[in-house]
């Protein structure tokens, strides 16, 4: 079976002269096996017709089209295919009554049109043009996905939905409306009775998020989505809403949850199915595995019950934070700082001290003054000499706003062009981020996730010797995250630089530190920025004060959160020990889920 898609923004027929069609061998004696549609002046390749040759997918200058071949069985479970770009979903995740169901798997591959699907927003085409909700049910006879759809269909069955974007809900309306009727316990629980009097459109974006959930959560349904719920949520909110969700399972609820937070997703999560493919071109959705079992499947790459490979690097978490060494040079160094604003809030920051060549990382609640401490240090150094020399600064921010009026080939153009003949630069950064597949879009017009990406590759391509790194992982899904964490690594050692990232995905903040710094208080009225200390001695003590405790995978050496009361969690408790290493053996028959 073939699949041709071709990225309807990255088709540009009126730039390259329709050169895939120029070059399509079939074309030559089958007219129209590449046409270029009226309606969308973009290309569309028949699949019936295609050979599979790959001389259109090599001859496109704005690398546009992917062509592929899935296994023939796989036909039997098309459940929706998009016939302007040529995507293609295959199956569904399995949801199941009085359990969580996380969804995992990289963006553009289909989560989201799930979600659509499952929640009735869309009613799939399987494929053919004369697809029906009858159609839907008969396809899916004899799975748990057939009484779903039928109570679904009839509306028997309350579907309410958290989405991944939530500026439809920026208006003038109250907090306290807009939360009508939801538990105040809920409320209470989210930290949110503060915000109660302020409208939908001031509030931060971690409040906006807390709000939706609150709203989701409070209100009476039988079926539950969240689509990317920890997004803008610190630590400790993180887990809080996991605490929640998992509340609403225990009533005998279905629920699904979409998230690229792997200490979150394990957390929260009593299965999950991953959602494998290339994006933009098909994607298929994994049978159903236990928490720990799917997570490392997707990390290793490797599904065991379809024996298939989904990627061929596996990532594997380094098990060396208690063990790090602090490099033979001299490092950068800052004085203790004081700051205060016109809204109250203090920040104190103790002395430290960076090392060239290594990633710190930054953690701790929003509002406690992470990004007034990293902005903060960007004025210090600027103006900071080190062995008799100024020291130059990248940074991005945590707020993304695309201001330049052009392509995203034309902006690497103009800021980045050295960069670009850099050998180490494109290899560690440019091309694993695949910012190739976004060169013909408008700045203005990319999604969350790919003005992420942009953002954070651009800013790697300074030659600097400080790198400011504010939420790097927002909107991105977990192989994104992980390709950043080894992007800023090789970036600084590469450079002989230093990275500072500030991030609340704690898997992420493990990948790419070695170092880090507490920053605790009380937020919106002031923080306290502790010295720099190693990434064990720094998340023991972050962890303390959230209460949460952390062990290690044994296969791949993630960071995998203990459910509160559990054997294991209260044991390291006992022994002060929040985040376990793997020098320290897990108990005998022990666990911490």
């Amino acid at each position: 079976m073939r699949i041709a898609s071709v990225e309807q923004e990255q088709c540009k027929p009126e730039k390259c002269g329709n050169l895939c069609i120029r070059v399509c061998p079939v074309e030559r004696v089958k007219p129209l096996t590449i046409v270029i549609e009226p309606s969308t002046k973009k290309a569309k390749i028949d699949e019936d017709l295609c050979i599979g040759c790959g001389i259109c997918v090599n001859k496109c200058p704005f690398t546009a089209i992917t062509i592929l071949n899935v296994p023939d069985s796989w036909s039997d479970t098309i459940v929706n295919k998009y016939r302007s770009s040529g995507f293609t979903l295959f199956w569904l995740p399995t949801l199941k009554k009085g359990a969580v169901v996380g969804v995992l798997g990289r963006n553009g591959a289909g989560k989201t049109t799930s979600l659509k699907v499952l929640t009735g927003e869309l009613v799939p085409n399987l494929g053919s043009e004369d697809a029906s909700r009858d159609s839907v049910i008969k396809f899916f006879r004899g799975k748990e996905l057939q009484r779903y759809f039928t109570d679904l269909y009839t509306g028997e069955l309350r579907v309410v939905v958290k989405p991944q974007y939530l500026d439809h809900l920026k208006t003038n309306m109250r907090v306290s409306d807009y939360l009508a009727g939801v538990d105040p316990r809920i409320v209470g629980e989210l930290n949110l009775t503060n915000v109660l009097g302020r409208t939908m459109d001031v509030v931060s974006g971690g409040e906006l998020q807390k709000a939706a959930i609150a709203k989701v959560v409070g209100t009476d349904a039988d079926a539950y989505f969240f689509d990317e719920p920890a997004s803008f949520l610190d630590v400790r909110d993180r887990f809080v809403m996991s605490r929640l969700i998992r509340g609403l399972a225990s009533e005998g609820k279905y629920v699904c949850v979409v998230e690229h937070d792997l200490a979150v997703l394990d957390y929260l999560s009593d299965y999950v199915v991953v959602v494998y493919g290339e994006a933009g071109a098909y994607g298929y959705v994994s049978n159903s595995y236990s928490t720990n079992t799917g997570i490392n499947a997707m990390l290793t790459g490797y599904l065991p019950d379809k024996n298939m490979k989904i990627h061929s690097n596996p990532i594997i978490f380094r098990k060396r934070s208690s063990e790090y060494k602090a490099p033979q040079t001299r490092p950068l160094e800052w004085p203790r700082l004081s700051m205060s604003y016109d809204s109250g809030f203090t920040l104190d920051v103790e002395p430290g001290a960076v090392y060239k060549g290594t990633a710190v990382g930054l953690v701790g609640e929003n509002g406690v003054g992470k990004t007034s401490f990293i902005s903060r240090l960007q004025a210090y150094f600027k103006e900071a000499y080190f062995a008799g020399r100024s020291v130059s600064v990248s940074y991005k921010p945590q707020t993304l706003t695309p201001k330049f009026d052009g392509t995203v080939e034309e902006m690497f153009a103009k800021y980045a062009s050295k960069a670009l003949d850099e050998n180490a630069f494109m290899t560690d950064v440019y091309e694993p981020l695949r910012i190739n597949r976004l060169t013909q879009k408008n700045v203005s017009e990319l999604s969350g996730g790919e003005l992420q990406r942009v953002a954070t590759v651009l800013s790697l391509a300074v030659d600097a010797d400080v790198y400011l790194l504010d939420e790097p992982s927002a909107y991105l899904d977990v192989e994104e995250r992980l390709f950043v964490s080894k992007a800023i690594r090789r970036n600084v050692e590469n450079r002989d630089a230093v990275a500072f990232v500030v991030d609340h995905d704690l898997a992420m903040i493990d990948y790419v530190s070695d170092y880090l710094i507490v920053v605790e208080g009380e937020p919106g009225v002031r923080g306290h920025v502790c010295k720099t200390t190693t990434l064990r001695e720094g998340l023991n003590r972050f962890l303390q004060g959230l209460g949460i405790t952390f062990r290690r995978d044994k296969e791949t050496g993630r960071p995998r959160a203990n459910k509160v009361g559990s054997n294991l969690d209260r044991h390291q408790k006992d022994i002060g020990e929040y985040f376990y290493e793997s020098s320290i053996a897990e108990l005998p028959g022990e666990s911490g889920d």
